[in-house]
């Protein structure tokens, strides 16, 4: 993933921090809260105060790193199902993160760019029991295109 020119690295830079407000906001978005006033209304005062902290130097690369480590963590808790093909599931997965995320700043392009460090990072974090595991790095690649190209 990119950084940011004045990317400070490590705890600081903006994009990681960020992550964890977009799950939030995903999870939001999930329950039904698609307006972005309401989603950034129903935030934690915490999550307020890391957007308020974070606000200054934040770029679109920022942005963009934020949605894909969250992607990456949301994508490793889809665990996969015997019921429901892993194509099936992983697509309306990044789907609904695609549709909660769109409000945002970010570089929806750098999705496809991104998919297999994305890929990587949720097989890494799911210890391979993640949805996205079973569907493999390419097949991910090209559910990536489909989604953001159409």
């Amino acid at each position: 993933m990119e950084s940011c020119e004045q990317c400070p690295g490590g705890g600081g830079c903006h994009g990681r921090n960020l992550a964890p407000v977009l799950r939030r906001v995903y999870a939001l978005h999930a329950a039904g809260v698609t307006n972005k006033f309401d989603l950034l209304d129903r935030l934690s005062d915490e999550d307020e105060a890391l957007l308020e902290q974070h606000a200054r130097g934040l770029t679109t690369v920022c942005w963009t790193r934020a949605a894909l480590t969250a992607s990456a963590t949301l994508l490793a808790e889809q665990p996969a199902d015997d019921d429901t093909p892993p194509d099936e599931a992983v697509e309306a997965r990044l789907a609904a993160i695609l549709a909660a995320f769109e409000r945002f700043p970010w570089r929806i392009d750098d999705l496809v760019d991104a998919a297999p460090e994305l890929y990587d990072l949720v097989a890494a974090e799911s210890d391979g029991q993640a949805a996205v595991s079973r569907l493999g790095r390419r097949p991910f690649g090209k559910l990536c295109k489909r989604l953001v190209w159409g």
